[in-house]
């Protein structure tokens, strides 16, 4: 079972498309109210294009190579960060949880496989990645009911089951700050660079 890339950009493609769209102009109105520099405005177009295409083709790449499957002795998850396996015997339970975070417009959904000791021995994102029928069939296949985990905050789903909820969830102010002022310098350094190149 894998992920469906379709599934991603009906729910991000409009976002990327707007993101492109509003590069796109920027740079065309740079390149026609600041002529004396037209290199600037030709470097705008490509640093903001390249970055969206290269956010795309991850997602694509994660996409051809996720998977998640369930033979008879484990259950076994691939992605781009490398492949886990885990005997079926350490699974407990498949609990349904929504994320809740203070940086987030929408909660995020998770599957929990929980093994040995309630903690989390993988998981599965279920608002925009994987589906909710994704969870129903691995469930099914693992040969446990669904519980339901009710609404959480990332910590409090960490604390019930530990490795449920990355570093980020439960710090996100202290992972988004850092993240945004890093994208706008290496933004403002990529454009510096290539605005001499486009001279």
């Amino acid at each position: 079972m894998r992920p469906s890339a379709r599934r991603w950009i009906r729910t991000y493609g409009v976002h990327l498309g707007a993101v492109g769209g509003v590069a796109l102009l920027f740079g065309l109105s740079v390149a026609l109210r600041v002529v004396s520099h037209p290199g600037i405005a030709g470097a705008v177009v490509f640093v903001l294009g390249a970055l969206t295409g290269g956010v795309a083709a991850t997602v694509l790449a994660s996409s051809l190579v996720a998977r998640i499957a369930v033979d008879g002795t484990s259950v076994r998850k691939r992605s781009l960060l490398g492949s886990h396996r885990w005997p079926l015997g350490q699974v407990s339970a498949i609990v349904r949880v929504t994320l809740l975070s203070p940086t987030l417009r929408d909660p995020l959904h998770y599957g929990l496989i929980i093994g040995p000791a309630n903690r989390c021995i993988t998981r599965m994102e279920t608002s925009w990645w994987w589906s909710s029928a994704d969870l129903d069939r691995i469930a099914l296949a693992l040969g446990h009911p669904i519980i339901e985990g009710g609404r959480l905050t990332a910590t409090q789903a960490e604390d019930r089951y530990p490795g449920s909820a990355a570093w980020w969830l439960r710090h996100p102010w202290g992972f988004a700050l850092p993240l945004s002022v890093a994208i706008v310098v290496a933004v403002c350094i990529l454009i510096a660079v290539f605005g001499a190149a486009f001279k």
